[in-house]
């Protein structure tokens, strides 16, 4: 970052604690020490405590300190659902802003989830949107339903997937080294009609064929798969 002389205001800089079950003192060293790698007296935009632990709230603590020092301006969580979440606002001094989970057409989010997120405030922030079903390892990038779409409106599969997140006010995280991935990663300045964002929402329950796959929460049925 220093290297490529952009100002540090123009850049949004998120990190994570990934380590769990620390004390408050491991913690703040822990986040401390990675600041101080990007540049000396370096703040963090956003700092996302990354798992859940049995006892979340020492390290949630250490982030509350940092965020005092003003070393990170917003705090986060990902990969908590919503019981965890509710156990550490209980005890918080400083609420969640965001809450990164994964999230794509072949792993929705349940709406309800969803709506009660809002409702506290806190933004959904999509990562792993493009990579295959953990459980049955199928690509949404090259699902005929997605491909279709894509066609349509002259964009890629992946300009698609993201679009579709975006129609749900869900901040996207797309992963890539490629300039020219990335290029077309922010050019998502066109709509999906309200049957197409129903088709990709529904997409997952045309999975549950398959070994060991579960039916999301509140996934639409809208091909009248549902057993």
């Amino acid at each position: 970052m220093l290297e490529s002389k952009v100002p540090r205001e123009s850049i949004y800089l998120a990190t994570k604690l990934s380590t769990t079950n620390l004390d408050e003192g491991a913690a703040y060293d822990t986040l401390q020490a990675e600041l101080d790698g990007f540049w000396p007296a370096a703040y963090a935009d956003l700092c996302y405590l990354h798992f859940p632990s049995d006892d979340s709230l020492p390290s949630w603590r250490a982030l509350e300190r940092l965020h005092d020092e003003g070393r990170c301006r917003q705090l986060g969580l990902s990969n908590f659902g919503q019981a965890q979440i509710e156990e550490l606002v209980r005890q918080a001094r400083v609420k969640p802003a965001a809450l990164q989970i994964q999230f794509s057409v072949y792993e929705p989010c349940s709406p309800a989830f969803l709506r009660w997120l809002r409702g506290q405030g806190i933004a959904v922030v999509a990562a792993a949107s493009l990579n295959p079903n953990a459980t049955c390892n199928l690509n949404p990038m090259q699902d005929p339903h997605v491909v279709a779409i894509a066609s349509k409106h002259g964009r890629t599969t992946a300009q698609v997937l993201l679009r579709w997140l975006l129609q749900q006010n869900v901040a996207v995280l797309p992963r890539s080294s490629s300039t020219e991935h990335i290029r077309q990663n922010s050019q998502l300045d066109f709509t999906l009609s309200d049957g197409e964002v129903a088709v990709l929402g529904a997409l997952s329950t045309l999975l549950q064929s398959r070994p060991g796959f579960l039916r999301p929460d509140g996934a639409s049925d809208l091909f009248g798969v549902a057993s």
